[in-house]
């Protein structure tokens, strides 16, 4: 379990550093864990705090939560995938400013993106020298780059 941490943690650390770094000086920010993002599905009100989130524009959130994400990330672990897979994947597509939301396998590079314009089919990387295209974001991101330091070929 603490090399799958470890794995989460690095690979986390690389994304925030990529997006923040393809990000500066625009108008999207991203966000590390630990911001809760508010979202309703049918009647519900609901609390997530995804690994990653970007919001692009005016910036519509207070002092404890994100309502307009344009983009979400989700480390894959043992223990949250099929949450992050099913009930997260569903209930994430109710946001209304959401164009994307990607899934990053801890284990193995596998990245899967899936996006509102494709009806949100899933789109599989998992080639060790392939990119994945963070389309509403306009960023190319190669997998090497997400998982270096995580695994060990990288």
């Amino acid at each position: 379990m603490s090399g799958e941490r470890v794995a989460h943690s690095v690979i986390a650390t690389n994304l925030i550093i990529e997006l923040q770094s393809h990000l500066r000086g625009g108008t999207c920010r991203a966000f590390p864990a630990g911001v809760r993002v508010h979202l309703k599905a049918d009647d519900d009100e609901i609390f997530y705090y995804p690994d990653l989130a970007v919001v692009c524009g005016p910036q519509e959130l207070d002092a404890k939560k994100l309502i307009n994400p344009k983009l979400i990330v989700e480390i894959l672990s043992p223990s949250t995938e099929r949450i992050d897979r099913i009930e997260k994947a569903r209930n994430y597509r109710s946001i209304a400013t959401l164009e994307e939301y990607v899934l990053v396998a801890q284990r193995i590079p596998c990245v899967t993106v899936q996006r509102r314009t494709d009806q949100w089919r899933s789109l599989i990387v998992n080639s060790p020298d392939s990119v994945a295209e963070l389309r509403s974001i306009g960023l190319s991101l190669p997998l090497q780059r997400i998982y270096e330091g995580a695994l060990q070929r990288y």
